[in-house]
């Protein structure tokens, strides 16, 4: 009987020294990752004067303007041909 509790011992922590083996790190760490492409910035003044956006859909890119002077911009994604919105004049609604 103690033979057959010994070997229990051995097969119930065989799993766990298979799983800490495979989980350790073999080899030297990857490098760090590359910084991304600048995706927006934004150079507001805070100033006063009505505000707009203008985007360019052959660029995938609005372009912010307060009083007729940029303060920012950023990537949009406008959709597929065929599914999109008239191009023209809207006033934002709501913002999320």
């Amino acid at each position: 009987m103690r033979f057959i509790l010994k070997n229990m011992d051995f097969l119930i922590g065989l799993p766990f020294a298979i799983l800490a083996v495979s989980c350790t790190p073999s080899g030297p760490p990857p490098p760090p990752a590359k910084a991304g492409r600048v995706l927006y910035q934004r150079y507001d003044d805070h100033g006063q004067g009505t505000t707009s956006v203008h985007i360019s859909l052959s660029k995938q890119i609005a372009t912010v303007k307060r009083a007729g002077t940029e303060i920012g911009w950023c990537y949009v994604a406008t959709g597929r041909e065929g599914y999109g919105t008239r191009a023209g004049r809207y006033t934002i609604t709501e913002k999320i």
